[in-house]
Order: structure tokens, then C-alpha cells, then sequence
């Protein structure tokens, strides 16, 4: 049985003003004060659970570096291998729901980020991204509306059907992709970094979520509100993790091989190869026997009509009604 997902209001349209002396704008002090109290530890989230490392990263604000504000574990080797096994593992089960089922999750984070759990969101931005209260309000509603045009749009996509004939049953069955999403937004957009790897899970697939490491405070409370909102384990890992290891989710035939089956480059080349060695001799001959060029458009250049037509209509700065 579906539901029925009607067409979002965007966020952004009921973005607070923090006005002095509003509630909302003591709230939010009172959430500023609560954050700055004391560094938070963060753990990597490996198929639910919270594993800490010995390997330590310092969360700053970029604004004032002498306010400490969380402490992240970094993943090891071991750690992203498992990370990857866990979603690998994960895969089947979540790809298999119904999309309605992936969605609704998506769409309770959605309702908590942009009510209840806003003011600490809000707070966090300011001090993690070193944003005023309007900045942080925008960035925070983008996600907002990511989360929930991105339900609204797949449901619009899974339905697109082909039509049905006598005798005929046709379906088009919208398949994740094979493998794990490598998530790794950027430091400078909270909104962009809840939805690389949220995106993509919408729809099916498992991530792994390396966050900037610098923003990882706010990155992580994103975390928290989607495993609030119903996440399951192992569809979404929270793993950051230093270069040095990159090459453990990097350097993996899975990969090379997508690379490689979805390099357009590499499939122009075997297009026109195909073009020169089939299709090419097909055309000569079809032109022979009718009396045509061989190679029209050796033809063509022979004959100078661009030269000539460019004498009589010359290309003009900034219009398109020349021979260029």
C-alpha cells in the first residue's frame, strides 16, 4: 500500500529572524552557550554502532580557533574495511524496500531538522561554519527541502511507467546501484553535506559519509537526527577518516570497473570506432550505387561554399546570423 506525498512548501519561506528579545532568539543563545560548554566526542557509526579510535581530530570554529568544540574519532584501515563490509552487507535489505518505506524516513528527518531539533542545528551551523543567524537558517532550510523534494521526486520517477498493449506486460523497475556511495561533501555547506549521502539513499543505494573534518560536529548531528528519524543500520556508515587510507574505498576493483563500464569518453571511442569499421562502408556503397559523393563532406570543404557564403553574409559581433 502507498501514500500519498503531496508537493512540498520550501523551507526557506519560514525562516526565522532572531529578532532581540524574540523567544527564538534566547532559545537559540541558550543552545550557543550549551555547545561551547565542552568539547564533543564523536565516534565513527559502523553499522549502529559507536566505535572510538585512538586517532583524534580537533574541531575548531574557524572564527575563534581557541573554541574547541568537538573531538573526532578518525577511522584506521580496519575501521573503513568493515565500514565497507557493513554496507555491502546492508545492500540487499534496504535496496529491497518499497520506495515509499526509504522515503518516509527521509521525510520524518525532514519534519524534525526544520522543528524540534532546528534551534541546535541552527546554533551549531553559526559556531561550526562560522555563519550569522540568516546564513545559517538558509543552509539549514536547503536541507530541509533536499530531504523532502527529494521524496516528493522519486515518487515521480518510480511511477514513470511505459505504456501497457495487448499482450504485453511492461515495466520499468528502478534499480540502485551496484556497490556503496563514497560520500564526501564539502566543508562549507551544511545542507550539501547531509545530502550527498542521503541522496543517494533515498533511492536504494548504501554510503559510506566522510565528512569534512573540520565540520564533522555538524555533520555528525545531522547523523543523529536521521537514525532519530527511523535510518536502519548499515545503510548509511559515519566513518571520517584521514587521506592516508583513502586507498582502502579507493583502490577496489568494484570501483575501477564502474569507472570503466561508465567512462562516456570510453564509450564515444567505441561509438565511433563501431561508426568507422560498420556503418561507415555501408554509407559509401549506398552513396555509389546512387550516383553520390563517397565522402560528402570531403565534397563539401572542396567546394568552398562556407568561404564564399562568409564573404556574402559576414559573422557579426555577438549575433548568430554569420557563417562562423
Amino acid at each position: 500500500m502507498t501514500w500519498n506525498l503531496d508537493r512540498p512548501v520550501n523551507d526557506v519561506n519560514t525562516i526565522r529572524t532572531y529578532a532581540p528579545g524574540s523567544p527564538e532568539r534566547e532559545k537559540l543563545l541558550d543552545e550557543l552557550a550549551r555547545l561551547r560548554k565542552g568539547p564533543i566526542e564523536i565516534p565513527l557509526v559502523i553499522g549502529g554502532q559507536e566505535i572510538r579510535t585512538g586517532d583524534l581530530a580537533e574541531v575548531r570554529a574557524p572564527d575563534d580557533h581557541g573554541d574547541l568544540l568537538a573531538r573526532t574519532s578518525l577511522a584506521g584501515e580496519a575501521e573503513l574495511r568493515r565500514a565497507v563490509d557493513d554496507v555491502l552487507a546492508g545492500h540487499a535489505a534496504w535496496a529491497a524496500k518499497d520506495w515509499y518505506d526509504r522515503v518516509a524516513v527521509f521525510w520524518r528527518a525532514a519534519a524534525l531538522l526544520s522543528g524540534p531539533r532546528r534551534t541546535r542545528h541552527i546554533a551549531a551551523i553559526m559556531l561550526n561554519h562560522s555563519k550569522n543567524p540568516y546564513e545559517a537558517e538558509i543552509d539549514l532550510a536547503e536541507l530541509v527541502d533536499f530531504w523532502t523534494f527529494n521524496a516528493y521526486y522519486a515518487r515521480q520517477i518510480y511511477e514513470m511507467q511505459p505504456f501497457q498493449y495487448p499482450g504485453e506486460t511492461n515495466r520499468f523497475d528502478w534499480r540502485p546501484l551496484e556497490g556503496f556511495v563514497l560520500a564526501i561533501p564539502p566543508f562549507n555547506f551544511y545542507s550539501i553535506a547531509g545530502n550527498l549521502p542521503t541522496a543517494p539513499a533515498l533511492v536504494g543505494n548504501v554510503a559510506l559519509w566522510k565528512p569534512a573534518r573540520s565540520v564533522a560536529l555538524s555533520n555528525y548531528l545531522i547523523y543523529q537526527v536521521l537514525v532519530e528519524a527511523g535510518l536502519p543500520p548499515s545503510v548509511i556508515d559515519f566513518v571520517p577518516f584521514p587521506s592516508k587510507v583513502a586507498s582502502v574505498v579507493l583502490d577496489r576493483p568494484e570501483l575501477e570497473a564502474a569507472q570503466q563500464a561508465n567512462d562516456v569518453m570510453l564509450a564515444h571511442r567505441v561509438l565511433k570506432a563501431a561508426f568507422v569499421t560498420d556503418v561507415s562502408p555501408i554509407l559509401a556503397e549506398a552513396r555509389r550505387r546512387g550516383g553520390g559523393a563517397i565522402d560528402p563532406i570531403a565534397v563539401y570543404r572542396a567546394s568552398k561554399y562556407r568561404a564564399h557564403k562568409a564573404k556574402e553574409r559576414p559573422a557579426v559581433a555577438g549575433l548568430s546570423s554569420g557563417i562562423v
